[in-house]
């Protein structure tokens, strides 16, 4: 009969049929991923996320297709499959993930690289002469006494770049060294470094000489934080005044130590005070010190969110709040007159009484993930910028001093501007910062951006008195010209191994301090005196 198929047409129709599963997959996969781009294309946090959910599904749907829908013969299959299995086991053989960047993707090295850890491992002690002969550590001028500087802006004032560096002609190194994993930036008090770091199971604070880079004391806590897509180790900064060092690692081990010696004062766990459980990337909100009481942000329900210690002996003079943490150090401003500590939580920005802890006002400001990690910022006219990333953005807010509470008010917001775990800066009525991984520069009047620059990774920006210093991602180091009109790139050059490079940079003493999850390095920035 005229309608009947022929031998070869029935065998061709059930090969055909066969492809129908992988191809529509693979079509609906590559539509989701355009429309995905077109949606969050300038959001790289949000288009990596999704990404991340469409392409897993994807493969297992093939998978699936493979195992119940393909027609293979069962031999045919299982050959597949476990040629799959060999190449993976294979690949986890001889790589390994060391981290992720701040885009999310993964981080992949050979098995016997050499690990960081290992190199800090073993690091000598050297004698402390100097705190026999300075029992007492004074802060002077040109010292970074605590997170991002004396005021924590991320400022360094009085410090001019030579801007004729380049890879040709780069800043002195003075000196590198391992330093084992962790985000935290530095304390420099005269001729001594303050960090944090971790070295295996232990959670190290280092007292560190300027010129050398050689450990003067070590305070190790046998503790360790772990997760794969944030990192090992600690990610506060110490903080320093009148001779005592403060620091919070990231399970919530708060320290006070004397300087000098690297003598423990007293110590506590907020976590534990608090009765939190640690948020997902861990504790990172470098302790403020502010009129004797040395103020967290532990996270703790009922009155237990924000908490104030004694700077003499760590009793606990107030808790309040019922927010959970974030990322953010807190810090002080005085508002139309009034002192009071921000506190960038997960659910927003608070303004509190720094002696009692009373609430003044709050903002709420949240993204999926809850994570507000970068300081906000006052403004001029008494209004202040705060900004996360996760496609929220920024807004500045008005504040009115009123009773019971303030008036909160947002004159402008914007997604356009998303400052993910990177502080951004002010100056001249324009803030500069890492836009996801882009430097730009935001008109603080409008909520426009002026301009964007190429991408850098999410690194960290230091302000000097003639450029932007960024640190980026990938252990370089770009200097940009601090103006509106448009992006200009001075240099750019290497200054650290190609390793996720997270920590703030800091100058002090004409000299620059950079570390990633590999080494620390001095540069000589300022020419020292004859």
């Amino acid at each position: 009969m005229s309608g009947s198929a022929t031998p070869e047409e029935r065998s061709a129709s059930p090969t055909l049929r066969r492809w129908i599963w992988p191809g529509v997959t693979l079509l609906l996969a590559g539509v989701a991923q355009t429309a995905l781009y077109l949606t969050y294309s300038e959001d790289r946090t949000m288009l990596i996320m999704t990404t991340l959910f469409v392409w897993p599904a994807t493969i297992f749907s093939l998978l699936l297709w493979w195992v119940f829908g393909s027609g293979f013969t069962w031999k045919s299959r299982l050959i597949g499959l476990g040629s799959l299995l060999f190449v993976g086991g294979l690949v986890m053989s001889v790589a390994t993930i060391e981290g992720f960047n701040g885009d999310m993707v993964p981080r992949v090295v050979w098995r016997w690289a050499p690990k960081a850890e290992a190199a800090a491992r073993n690091v000598p002690v050297a004698p402390q002469e100097g705190a026999v002969a300075t029992p007492v550590l004074t802060a002077g001028p040109g010292d970074w006494v605590q997170f991002r500087g004396p005021d924590r802006a991320g400022v360094a004032s009085g410090v001019t770049i030579p801007l004729s560096w380049s890879e040709a002609t780069p800043p002195k190194k003075l000196w590198g060294k391992p330093i084992g994993v962790g985000w935290s930036s530095f304390a420099v008090i005269g001729d001594r470094i303050f960090t944090q770091t971790q070295v295996e199971q232990e959670e190290q604070v280092l007292c560190l000489d300027l010129a050398t880079g050689n450990v003067l004391w070590k305070h190790a806590d046998q503790t360790r934080f772990s997760e794969a897509m944030g990192g090992d180790g600690p990610r506060a900064t110490p903080t320093f005044l009148e001779g005592k060092l403060y620091t919070l690692g990231a399970t919530g081990i708060l320290n006070t130590f004397d300087a000098a010696t690297g003598k423990v004062l007293w110590s506590t766990n907020i976590l534990k005070d608090a009765d939190a459980t640690n948020i997902p990337w861990a504790m990172a909100g470098s302790p403020l010190i502010e009129d004797g009481l040395v103020i967290v942000n532990p996270g703790g329900k009922d009155g237990h969110s924000i908490a104030a210690y004694r700077a003499t002996d760590g009793q606990l003079m107030w808790s309040v709040g019922d927010y959970e943490a974030s990322y953010t150090a807190p810090r002080v401003e005085t508002i139309h007159g009034v002192r009071q500590v921000l506190v960038f939580h997960a659910a927003g920005l608070s303004g509190l009484d720094p002696k009692t802890g009373k609430e003044f006002w709050m903002f709420p400001w949240v993204n999926q993930p809850k994570v507000n990690a970068c300081q906000p910022i006052l403004l001029p006219d008494q209004s202040l910028f705060l900004s996360c990333g996760y496609s929220v953005g920024s807004a500045r807010i008005e504040l009115t001093p009123a009773e019971p509470s303030w008036q909160v008010k947002p004159i402008w917001k914007t997604n356009k501007f998303r400052l993910k775990f990177n502080d951004g800066i002010l100056k001249d009525g324009y803030i500069y910062g890492l836009d996801e991984n882009r430097l730009a520069c935001l008109d603080i009047a409008t909520g426009k951006i002026k301009w964007k620059g190429p991408p850098y990774g999410y690194g960290q920006i230091l302000m000097t008195d003639n450029s932007i210093l960024v640190s980026c991602e990938n252990g370089e180091l770009a200097l940009v010209e601090p103006t509106p009109e448009k992006f200009v790139e001075i240099t750019k050059f290497r200054v650290l191994p190609d390793a996720t490079t997270w920590a703030h940079p800091v100058i002090a003493h004409g000299k620059l301090l950079v570390r990633n999850n590999q080494e620390l390095a001095c540069y000589q920035v300022e020419t020292p005196p004859q």
